[in-house]
């Protein structure tokens, strides 16, 4: 019995499907060096955000802990009713609110003179008007009796 009636094919069929077989075992291996590529990107890409949370975290270490938010309520808090509303009243006031631009404000004077709860109306009442997504309200105090605010680094805690 020869080859061929054991297998009824003839001898360029089976090149043909050699020839098959080889492009689709080169279509595989593409594939896998194609995922492999991906797989690595992703792992790339997952270290690159692992590091940035890293980084993040020291980062942030190193900002002092001071609690301007209790600071703020707690000056809210013994605050009068309508004290230093009278702020929003003045022109100048009214021109730096209404303005559309990022700026700061800053309160200073003598001991004493109220700037802590003029800022804090202040902070009140653009939290209050801060409806916008795009709009952010960042407010620090230094307290001299707490030496941890006074830094620069404290400031930057605040944003």
């Amino acid at each position: 019995m020869t080859i061929n009636a054991l297998f009824p094919i003839s001898i360029r069929k089976l090149d043909d499907y050699i020839k098959d077989l080889d492009k689709c075992t080169k279509a595989a291996k593409t594939r896998t060096e194609l995922i492999h590529m991906e797989e690595a990107k992703e792992h790339q890409q997952k270290v690159s955000r692992q590091r940035k949370e890293e980084i993040r975290r020291c980062l942030l270490k190193l900002l002092p802990e001071v609690d301007i938010m209790t600071k703020h309520d707690m000056t809210s808090c013994h605050r009068h009713p309508d004290t230093a509303t009278w702020i929003f009243e003045d022109p100048a006031f009214r021109g730096f609110d209404d303005s559309r631009r990022s700026a700061c404000l800053c309160c200073y004077g003598i001991l004493d003179s109220g700037k802590t709860y003029l800022a804090s109306s202040l902070i009140d009442q653009a939290m209050l008007g801060s409806t916008e997504q795009d709009e952010l309200v960042v407010y620090h105090y230094f307290d001299y009796m707490d030496k941890r605010s006074l830094s620069v680094s404290a400031l930057l805690s605040a944003f």
